[in-house]
Formats: structure tokens, sequence, C-alpha cells
């Protein structure tokens, strides 16, 4: 039965002009999908929403970036404030009233931050303010006080599960169809079936497939995947910087945030980018398991300054020399998706 809202329309024909189109409904992450229109929902009707906290959790390159932004989006005429975790400001009075607020990537939260958002999350929920959390785990597995993930454990908690090859085959499909690439039915099922991929990672697989030659047949796709071996180039870059900066790459893949570790872990993130066009999930992935948009925000930070830091371009161009690189700085192999076995 459809849940009906005060208007007396279904909810489900009444949140078809708020649905984010473009991103895939499947079987894992079809309730995150419903929970984020109904929040669009009420955000744009002024309404209350259930228990004002939306608290999405999945492995990184789930979709929770992409629901989080559509929902920014589809939301604009409101007051909206959009941080990641790793970001939250010293002051924290501009996110109690605003009409909607959403923090990413809550596992990354500074620990003196902890007690702000609590209180954040007190004074909004007493002002029946919604509030849509990200996190690559549930609130009890975060390493937060537990007057915060109590918080967010009080609220709508929906988890994106990993796909299965059944899903994977349906998204790969998908995308294949909208940017007109034909496969064949085999390399359909051995790509779901031999690829452990997110969504974001099967985006930049059929990115990558529609460079081979016409008609792609599983040989050739085997045989570059076998010439490229991404995850071990990675880890190789982590190691190179690290050592560059008299660190190991452990540090570098662990949780300090001493400003001369967290400054070498940007620059390891944006040269693998740089250099080899990686995903911003497999990065994440070789520095410790970050999510894509903890690594768009140190590459971003590098971005802003290597102009004008004469040691990370020094550093940049040793290793494209060392990697092989071409002069646009892309690695010479383009593939970047690493195959295993299910």
């Amino acid at each position: 039965m459809p849940f009906f809202c005060s208007l007396g329309k279904p909810m489900h024909a009444r949140t078809e002009a708020v649905a984010p189109r473009r991103f895939i409904a499947l079987p894992e992450n079809r309730s995150a999908r419903f929970a984020i229109r109904r929040l669009a929902l009420s955000v744009r009707l002024g309404r209350n929403y259930p228990g004002s906290i939306l608290y999405l959790h999945g492995e990184t390159g789930a979709g929770k970036t992409h629901l989080a932004d559509w929902l920014r989006k589809a939301c604009r005429t409101k007051s909206v404030q959009f941080l990641s975790a790793l970001d939250w400001p010293e002051s924290s009075d501009q996110f109690r009233d605003a009409d909607l607020l959403i923090v990413e990537n809550l596992q990354y939260l500074p620990g003196p931050a902890a007690e702000k958002l609590a209180a954040v999350l007190d004074a909004r929920t007493a002002r029946r303010r919604p509030t849509l959390l990200t996190a690559n785990q549930a609130p009890a597995q975060l390493r937060l006080p537990t007057r915060l993930t109590g918080r967010c454990a009080s609220g709508l908690v929906v988890s994106i599960r990993r796909l299965s090859p059944r899903s994977r085959r349906h998204v790969i499909e998908k995308l294949a169809a909208r940017v007109d690439l034909p496969l064949k039915q085999d390399l359909v099922d051995w790509l779901a079936n031999q690829a452990k991929l997110n969504l974001r990672q099967l985006q930049a697989l059929i990115e990558q497939l529609r460079s081979l030659p016409r008609p792609i047949s599983i040989e050739t796709v085997k045989k570059e995947f076998a010439i490229f071996e991404p995850e071990q180039n990675l880890d190789r870059v982590v190691e190179y910087v690290a050592e560059h900066f008299s660190l190991s790459a452990t540090q570098l893949r662990g949780t300090d945030r001493s400003v001369s570790i967290v400054r070498a872990r940007h620059a390891a993130m944006y040269v693998a980018q740089h250099c080899f066009d990686a995903s911003l999930a497999a990065i994440g992935a070789a520095l410790g398991g970050r999510d894509a948009s903890t690594v768009r925000h140190g590459v971003d930070k590098i971005a802003a300054t290597i102009e004008s830091d004469v040691e990370l371009q020094a550093l940049t161009k040793q290793i494209a020399m060392e990697f092989n690189c071409d002069a646009q700085g892309k690695a010479v192999n383009k593939l970047s998706i690493e195959c295993h076995q299910e």
C-alpha cells in the first residue's frame, strides 16, 4: 500500500516530479532513493520530516554523494547548508535554522566537532528541521561519542547494500544504452560476474569501454585488464609520495590528521588523479578506503595551490617520469578498472 500524505495523493505519485531521474533504481538502493524523495518533498513543501534525521550509509561509490547532491539541487529554493564532515567549522550556529542540513562522510568528523554536531542535531530536532547525514558505516560502527551516534540512530537509518551480480548486469546494460555502446550479452554477463564494481566504478568502466575497438570481445577486455594494474600502480604512488615526505605508506592510509601527513595524503590523491586519471573511488581505496568526496576535497586543495608550490610541481613531474605518463599527465594505460573473481 502506498504511503499517503496529508494532501490526499499517494506519496509515490507526488514525488515523481522531484525524483533523481538518472539514478538507477536497484534492490540495493531503492529504499535510499525513496527516503531521499520523501525528504526532498518535505523540505520543498515546508512540512515536518518524521524523526528529523535521515542517516544514509553504504560503501564507497554506492551513490550516497550522488543522492546528497541531487537533494541539495532539488531544494535549491530553500536555505540549504551542505558540507563534508572534514570541513566542520569552529562556529556552527548557521546550521541550526537552515531549512536543510546535509553533512557527508560522518566517519571523518574531527573528534572535537562531535559534540558541536550533536548540539546542532538536538537544536534542529527541536525545531523539526530535517538533516541528511551520510557515512560508510552504520551509526553504531562509527568511532564517535555515543551522544552523537545515538542522535544519528534516532532518525531513519537506511543502508545502500553492495551490488549483486544481477544488479551489476542491469547497471551495465542501462549505462551502455545511454551512450549507445553495443555490448554482446556474453561480455555483459562476464563483466557482471567478474568485476566487483560499485556504481561509480561501473560508470567509469562504460566510459573506458567506449575507447576500445568494436566489436568489443571478452578477449579484448581481458587483454586490456591484464596489461594495466591500477591497484598496484596506485599503491606504488602512495609509497613514492610517502617516501618523498619522509613518511610511511601506513601513515598516509591511516587516520592521523597532523598537518604534514594531511598535506602528503592530499598530494598523493592529486598525483594519482593527475598521472593516472584514476577514479576517486580507486584513489580512496588505495589510501585506506576513503570516500570519493574526501578524495575530491584533497585533490581540490592541492589544485588550488600547486601553481605556486614548486615542491609539488617537481613531485608530480618525477612521478610522471617514473610511471611513464604521457605529456598530458595521463597514464599510458587508460583502462583503469580492476577485475576480480567473485
